[in-house]
């Protein structure tokens, strides 16, 4: 005979005691009434039927039956039509293939359990939901573990009976089928398209169990406590260590319509809101290329560009937020330097495609060495040092905009020169002057 944690016991029977009592307790709720009120006979008998109702004795023994209308699933059919008939599957995450593209493999362990069936059978998936000093019961039976046989019953022959039931809701049924409202495709498999036999039909499932994880992500992402304080520094110009995500042209599809309990427990869940990431191609904006006239400095106009000039801005609030000096401040110094200067090379990239010879016009002021960065074509080489004198002049620039209220002397100036002058930066600013393709 195993050892039983009689403690263990006694909490989990609390549990399913109180998940019980707060089901008799609503269900009594509607009539306003109790066994206390001193109610008519009549009254009084229902009240003590509904007591037997929801003791754990008689509900368990019940949910055993009822658990046959519910069916464990990760991938369901309902929606896809909510009258559709058909099969619903559980496919494990965890032994799924791995093919290289996103998919409900990569839910791993940390897998999402949907649950498909009569909605008014969702109670047992609660109640099996139940859980006590971090052990879910559902866990337990499934486990086959010695210990939940006297969390459902005393009678222990009765108990494993029950245990068995619960169980197989986790299975898949032995015979699939589909239904005139799924979604269905005629593959051909064979050479001859005429005859029947020659086709597979395909039936696509929705994956709830990844749906899911899509929906808590971007859920978090948008309206999670990090996301706003984010959000608000972004508004009042602060820094954050959060970051931002966006979803451009998302789009929310209601699936179950007023009832997206009848569709699965997960859609349930999130009140039928399912969303669709944009699957259009990219919109550019068509920024016009013109020659740039009237600026001493290629920096200076670089740095009215948008992208340039917010993450100058993101720089400069960093750094006016006294972050610690520690390896991870002086990474996310370097990534937002790195990420300027990506910028800056697309700007040069742009320039690139106009007319060769621009740069001649009187109406440029830019320094030669500037001029042969962004109008290779038509400057001989400054010199030996073109590329030194463009670094300087890129760390003045940004010394410079990072003034005010941050110091920014010699040692920051030299920083900025060694970036530029350093791998990958400097083979990429001589590429860049050859027309070379070049990934920044």
């Amino acid at each position: 005979m195993e050892n039983v944690n009689s403690d263990f016991v006694a909490g989990f029977k609390e549990v399913i005691g109180s998940f019980l009592k707060k089901r008799r307790e609503d269900k009594m709720g509607k009539s306003g009434k109790s066994l206390e009120d001193g109610s008519n006979g009549d009254d009084r008998s229902s009240m003590e039927e509904l007591e037997s109702e929801y003791s754990p004795s008689v509900w368990i023994g019940k949910a055993a039956q009822r658990v046959s209308q519910l069916q464990a699933a990760t991938h369901i059919l309902k929606a896809t039509h909510q009258y559709a008939q058909g099969s619903s599957l559980y496919c494990d995450p965890v032994k799924l293939s791995d093919h290289g593209f996103p998919g409900s493999h990569i839910l791993g362990a940390q897998n999402f359990l949907d649950v498909v069936g009569n909605a008014a059978a969702l109670d047992v998936y609660k109640f099996l939901s139940l859980e006590y000093d971090g052990k879910k019961l559902l866990t337990l039976i499934l486990q086959e573990s010695h210990e939940v046989f006297p969390i459902l019953c005393d009678d222990r022959a009765q108990a494993i009976e029950w245990a068995k039931s619960f169980a197989d809701f986790f299975s898949n049924r032995k015979s699939f089928s589909s239904h005139s409202l799924a979604k269905q495709l005629y593959w051909l498999v064979g050479d001859d398209p005429t005859e029947d036999q020659e086709f597979h039909l395909i039936l696509p499932l929705y994956a709830s169990s990844l749906a899911h994880r899509v929906y808590q992500t971007i859920n978090n992402d948008l309206y999670g406590e990090n996301a706003k304080e984010a959000r608000h520094a972004r508004k009042v110009g602060n820094f954050s260590a959060f970051e931002i995500h966006e979803y451009k042209n998302l789009a929310a599809q209601k699936i179950g319509g007023t009832k997206p309990q009848n569709i699965s427990q997960l859609n349930s869940e999130r009140g039928g809101v399912n969303y669709l990431l944009a699957s259009t191609p990219p919109s550019w904006n068509d920024r016009k290329v013109r020659p740039i006239f009237g600026s001493n400095s290629f920096f200076d106009w670089a740095g009215r560009v948008p992208p340039v000039k917010s993450l100058v801005a993101s720089l400069k609030n960093f750094l006016e937020s006294d972050p610690p000096s520690n390896m991870a401040t002086r990474n996310r110094r370097d990534d937002l330097v790195d990420q300027i200067i990506c910028e800056i090379f697309q700007c040069i990239f742009e320039l690139h495609s106009l007319e060769p010879g621009w740069s001649s016009d009187r109406r440029c002021r830019m320094p030669v060495e500037e001029k042969f960065l962004v109008d290779p074509g038509s400057i001989i080489d400054p010199g030996l040092d073109w590329d030194s004198r463009i670094a300087h002049r890129f760390a003045n620039w940004l010394n410079h905009e990072l003034g005010g209220s941050l110091s920014m002397g010699d040692a920051e100036h030299d920083y900025f020169i060694d970036i530029l002058k350093k791998e990958p930066w400097k083979f990429k600013l001589e590429a860049l002057i050859r027309k070379e393709e070049v990934h920044v």
